[in-house]
């Protein structure tokens, strides 16, 4: 089962799951597009995450880190591993990405 889904992302939204278009496709196509949009939803949530991580990063992090305001063990209390969090994030949506792709 091969459907084109850029025409189906076209020409079907979630709220328009009744128009003539997703009617008449058939119950495996229509599984399909609904795992695509999924997927879809999963990977720009994943984008969304690391976006936020990395302005968490770049705003307070590395300023604290820069100022020396609050010492380096009080940052790894507050902000525990995030930066790691922000890089494991960034690979899985990166691969996750090229895998939604294909």
């Amino acid at each position: 089962m091969n459907i084109d889904y850029k025409k189906k992302q076209d020409k079907t939204t979630q709220d328009d799951k009744h128009s003539s278009s997703f009617i008449k496709l058939s119950e495996d196509e229509k599984r399909e597009y609904r795992r695509l949009e999924a997927v879809k939803e999963l990977l720009n949530t994943e984008t969304s995450y690391v976006e936020d991580l990395k302005i968490v990063i770049e705003v307070y992090i590395q300023p604290l880190k820069k100022c020396l305001i609050i010492d380096a063990r009080t940052i790894k209390l507050i902000f525990s591993n995030l930066e790691m969090l922000n890089n494991v994030n960034k690979e899985f949506a990166v691969a996750f990405g090229y895998l939604y792709k294909e």
